[in-house]
């Protein structure tokens, strides 16, 4: 079988899922492929219009490459591995939810033309330093509720894929990906998104406004809370206030949209100015990492007041000013108002 050119890489295996819940896997492997790359075991869950499509798994590089298929519609998994969580989920937290990743990871999910949906940075800057906030316009919301929809409906599939332990993190946070998307509109549409005659834009349209949430998870020695780690999701809202676009920050612990997070505040919406997009990355503090953020040093919550800023302002903020290097534990999440 011939390997497939497709997205500029190559495809080196297809995991198929049958009606029955079997896994089929097709190699296609090309001088530097071996069989562990890609690998897969049988268990997860599909119907005959499903398809989960291994598309590249490079150990060295950390990175995976996924395509899901299914009811016609397609995705595009793009995942990189980085280094060990600086603060990583507790032995309670895994008990929880044993889909929990340990490491960093950034990730982008594109629909079939490749817009990006969904973005994840790990750290304090991308590992790929030519990721950045993409443009969200030109959307068919229907169908972009359908993309986000699908990536919820994904999270069996990718259950079912086996990596090998090294990227075991990135398929860990595809299933988190699934599990902590939304694509609802809001009960109560703002006045400046109102649309009297339709909850979805017909035709296509751009993100008309922006919000972002801090989200946080205690963090406990002996059974004793001593701070909080947080972490920041920014929202993409078109009319109606339909999520069309979600970002999220991890600050080297659980990404904001993991199953061990919950909702510390919401900020106001913010109005699109025109450029269809909002400044939230690259940066985190560029200062040196320690969580009691002291002697010039930054911790996560230091890292989500600088993404709250940012989004607020829509433009760069200090990564060495600040709460990036002012004194104090800053042990607790920051709020959402600037």
């Amino acid at each position: 079988m011939e390997a497939i050119l497709k997205y500029g890489i190559i495809e080196k295996a297809r995991i198929v899922l049958g009606a029955a819940g079997s896994v089929g896997i097709v190699l296609a492997l090309g001088a530097c492929g071996s069989a562990e790359q890609g690998s897969a075991e049988q268990g997860a869950v599909g119907s005959a219009t499903e398809q989960l499509s291994v598309l590249e798994a490079d150990e060295a590089a950390g990175k995976l490459q996924v395509r899901y298929e299914s009811g016609g519609r397609e995705l595009i998994y793009d995942l990189r591995l980085g280094p060990d969580m600086l603060t990583p989920p507790s032995k309670e937290e895994l008990s929880a939810d044993p889909d929990l990743p340990k490491s960093e990871v950034d990730a982008r999910v594109l629909d079939a033309n490749g817009a990006v949906i969904y973005m994840q940075m790990g750290g304090d800057g991308f590992i790929d330093p030519s990721w950045a906030m993409p443009q969200i316009k030109d959307v068919d919301e229907a169908g972009r509720v359908a993309d986000i929809r699908l990536m919820t409906a994904a999270t069996s599939a990718f259950r079912g894929l086996k990596t090998s332990v090294r990227l075991q993190a990135l398929q860990q946070t595809a299933v988190q990906i699934g599990k902590g998307v939304d694509a609802e509109p809001a009960t109560t549409a703002p006045d400046s998104l109102s649309v009297p005659d339709a909850i979805l834009a017909r035709g296509t349209t751009g993100v008309k406004g922006w919000d972002f949430q801090v989200r946080k998870h205690d963090l406990k020695k002996l059974g004793i809370k001593y701070g909080e780690h947080s972490a920041v999701l920014l929202r993409g809202k078109g009319t109606r206030g339909v999520i069309v676009f979600t970002a999220v920050s991890c600050n080297h612990g659980n990404c904001a949209n993991a199953s061990s997070m919950s909702t510390h505040c919401t900020s106001p919406l913010f109005s699109d100015d025109g450029s269809y997009s909002r400044y939230f990355y690259p940066d985190g503090c560029t200062t040196p990492y320690g969580w009691d953020s002291t002697g010039g040093k930054h911790n996560c919550n230091d890292d989500s007041e600088l993404q709250g800023r940012a989004v607020t302002k829509d433009r760069l903020q200090s990564t060495t000013g600040g709460s990036c290097s002012s004194a104090g534990l800053h042990d607790y999440a920051p709020g959402c108002n600037y």
